[in-house]
């Protein structure tokens, strides 16, 4: 049901109170959104704005402020600019499957 949703979503929101416990955390959903190429707003200063700007598919507020005008203009002008499989599961858990499987048998 959630790769449902995020497939059929076109923009995605990233809503979480920065402190300190969360401040170097990457959420799994920011995971996800890179994955299927879902652009998403965030928390200025946040690490998952850090890496949604590095591939251009997140547009930042700040105090639950957005100003619609430059949001608009940044969604109309999404480009992709990495490459998907960095971030899809299926090659990971290859990797991690060989591990398990080397550690087993070890």
């Amino acid at each position: 049901h959630i790769k449902n949703a995020i497939e059929s979503a076109d923009l995605a929101i990233v809503s979480y109170q920065i402190n300190a416990s969360n401040i170097n955390c990457i959420p799994n959903k920011v995971i996800e959104y890179l994955a299927h190429q879902l652009p998403f707003l965030c928390e200025k200063s946040s690490n998952w704005e850090r890496i949604g700007k590095e591939v251009n598919m997140c547009f930042s507020y700040e105090n639950d402020r957005i100003n619609v005008t430059e949001m608009v203009e940044w969604y109309r002008n999404i480009t992709f600019n990495y490459p998907i499989n960095q971030f899809v599961w299926e090659e990971e858990s290859q990797k991690l499957n060989d591990l398990a499987k080397k550690l087993i048998l070890e």
